[in-house]
């Protein structure tokens, strides 16, 4: 697993958003538009793809964890996200993937990146 958060969207940045805006790319090659949170916020938004970055920098190597929180049904989900939410710094979250299905489809594309 690779997926990297790559540099801002050139709109963004023009708009002057800061840093919160980033893209994962997938194995498709794919883009998809991730928004930087505190690890605190995650409990807002069961219904997003989740990346969680224990890295200091935002385009640094591999992040920690990919998927969804309402996928961590299971214990043995539930607690790998845990464990990874504890060691995170940051949180980015995809809200552009509507249904689980397309939550599944994104974070099986990034995964395999």
């Amino acid at each position: 697993m690779s997926t990297m958060i790559l540099g801002r969207p050139e709109t963004v940045a023009a708009m002057s958003f800061g840093k919160r805006f980033r893209y994962a790319v997938g194995a498709s090659g794919r883009r998809y538009l991730f928004s930087e949170i505190a690890v605190s916020e995650l409990t807002d938004f069961d219904d997003a793809v989740v990346i969680l970055d224990g890295k200091p920098a935002p385009d640094a190597d591999k992040p920690i964890w990919i998927g969804a929180r309402e996928a961590a049904d299971d214990a043995r989900a539930a607690l790998s996200f845990a464990r990874s939410a504890a060691r995170a710094t940051r949180a980015h979250i995809h809200l552009l993937a509507g249904s689980p299905d397309e939550r599944r489809r994104v974070i099986a594309d990034l995964r395999a990146a």
